[in-house]
């Protein structure tokens, strides 16, 4: 076998998982994130995750009986991708193995790093990020072909796949999608610099968490983040017409850095205008915003959005999916 051979192996396998837990259905129907966490706990896979020293995780079995390790040491993102790089060893039925960063870099690389490895990482990117999943992704966001070469697109599409910005930047010229230079054009913009861009008109300079830029396009969608990453909401405005946005549930679990309306067409008298909120968040947090005209008492609303935020971070312990 060779590497060509290893990588269509883990790309095979992460198929076939894929269909036999019903995920490719659901991908159809609207699944936003693979939840491989969900993927484990449906397989019986025993998996804990742990302040792994050196380690991203590991793979452990008897033969009868699986483990998973995964370290606690990196970002959800992180975190997850490990996690279906260690079901691939299962699903694949691999021996024993300890993946340490530089193992993990080996086998991204042309014939170089255990076969093994190779398998488990192609098998982590199919699983996790399987090219209907960008298909329909960029259809909600109506990215064309030309957006996903930009890297704040692909940077925002990492987030709502829940993947890091390099697995998505990968995944996007392996499907042929962006060209290999497309994708090297996209490495070299640090998503430190996309976050601070993002981050510059609202005097908020933190570079470490996460920067989402929500509009209506996310609309009923579930977002996973951490305890510091922050959400730009940026939504149509209808005031000039009396319509107001108003927030229908409590929202004691999301803190506001600001919140201010601005216009998208000063030339227009009576043009929509935009509203722009900036808050971080705790724990599960639902909002459920409706624009509608506060002196209509039994008007219906004019738009409504309502998103699921889940600030909860990176998996400690027992993972949620299988407390739950």
């Amino acid at each position: 076998m060779d590497y060509r051979q290893a990588v269509l192996n883990g790309s095979r396998g992460a198929s076939e998982a894929l269909s036999q837990l019903g995920l490719k259905a659901k991908i159809r129907e609207g699944l936003q994130q693979v939840d491989i966490f969900e993927a484990l706990h449906q397989l019986d896979v025993t998996t804990l995750c742990r302040p792994l020293e050196g380690l991203l995780g590991a793979f452990t079995t008897n033969g009868s009986e699986c483990g998973i390790l995964v370290s606690t040491r990196r970002r959800l993102p992180i975190q997850r991708f490990t996690a279906a790089h260690e079901l691939g060893h299962f699903w694949l039925n691999h021996e024993h193995s300890i993946d340490s960063p530089a193992t993990i870099d080996k086998a991204r690389s042309n014939n170089h790093g255990p076969l093994q490895e190779v398998e488990a990482e192609a098998f982590a990117s199919a699983f996790m990020i399987p090219k209907a999943l960008i298909k329909y992704t960029a259809q909600r966001q109506n990215y064309s072909k030309a957006d996903l070469k930009n890297p704040d697109v692909v940077y925002q599409l990492s987030l709502r796949l829940g993947v890091s910005y390099s697995a998505t930047r990968v995944a996007l010229a392996n499907y042929g999608i962006i060209t290999h230079i497309d994708s090297e054009h996209i490495k070299a913009v640090a998503p430190k610099l996309i976050k601070q861009r993002l981050l510059k008109e609202y005097g908020v300079t933190a570079s470490d968490p996460d920067v989402f830029y929500l509009t209506e396009k996310d609309c009923d969608s579930y977002m996973m983040s951490g305890a510091n990453d922050v959400m730009i909401l940026d939504l149509p405005s209808h005031a000039a017409a009396g319509y107001m946005w108003e927030q229908e549930n409590d929202t004691s679990l999301l803190s506001t850095i600001s919140d201010f309306n601005v216009s998208e067409n000063t030339e227009k008298v009576g043009g929509v205008r935009r509203l722009k909120k900036v808050f971080t968040g705790l724990e599960r947090a639902e909002l459920s915003m409706f624009e509608t005209r506060p002196w209509e008492a039994n008007g219906e609303a004019l738009s409504q959005f309502k998103i699921t935020l889940d600030f909860r971070g990176k998996e400690n312990g027992l993972p949620r999916a299988f407390r739950q």
